[in-house]
């Protein structure tokens, strides 16, 4: 019993055994796939009408990000580091959260093409579903409203930890779970 248990802990912390070439590989295309997406979601973006004031959940982030370390609702108030992100930001807050969700989607393309390669999907097919993702409808409304939401960083924190989830990483999974708690409470969904 005592050697099977030592089998079963070795065997969590083995990680997956691909070249280091390979990884190296995955993630310089997945960097090419999420460029190629944010340049797909700025001229979408730029081809439709955008929301001209803030309303609902991107009116709480909105004031959130102007007075970061104030007291606000819940459970906006445990939902801090975009909004502080944007307020340290030396841009308009419109500015601000526009560039980070765009980022974030983009970095969204990234991360999922890399664990789909991780479970050895063929790379055109992982690059044509990551960039369906940064397009698709729930994160390009958020480009629509200046970015004042953080579901694409709530949907990189969700990737972010499935890919360390896969690559057996608990320290990386423990630090995205941590950081991700601070931009939506969901994140701790990853918890095994």
């Amino acid at each position: 019993a005592p050697r099977m248990a030592a089998d079963r802990w070795r065997s969590l912390r083995s990680r997956p055994s691909r070249p280091l070439g390979e990884r190296r590989r995955d993630w310089r295309d997945g960097a090419l796939v999420g460029v190629a997406g944010l340049v797909l979601l700025l001229i979408a973006d730029a081809l439709v009408k955008d929301a001209t004031s803030p309303k609902g959940d991107d009116l709480i982030y909105e004031l959130m990000a102007q007075e970061p370390f104030e007291t606000h609702s819940f459970p906006f108030a445990y939902r801090f580091l975009v909004p502080t992100l944007v307020h340290v930001l030396p841009f308009s807050n419109e500015l601000s959260f526009s560039l980070v969700a765009w980022l974030s989607t983009a970095a969204c393309g990234t991360v999922a093409f890399v664990l789909m390669r991780r479970f050895g999907i063929r790379p055109w097919l992982a690059a044509a579903l990551a960039l369906c993702l940064v397009m698709c409808p729930q994160l390009f409304v958020v480009s629509l409203r200046q970015g004042r939401n953080v579901d694409p960083e709530t949907m990189l924190v969700m990737l972010a930890g499935g890919l360390a989830i896969a690559d057996r990483r608990p320290l990386a999974l423990g630090l995205i779970i941590a950081v991700g708690a601070t931009v939506r409470e969901s994140a701790l969904f990853l918890i095994p």
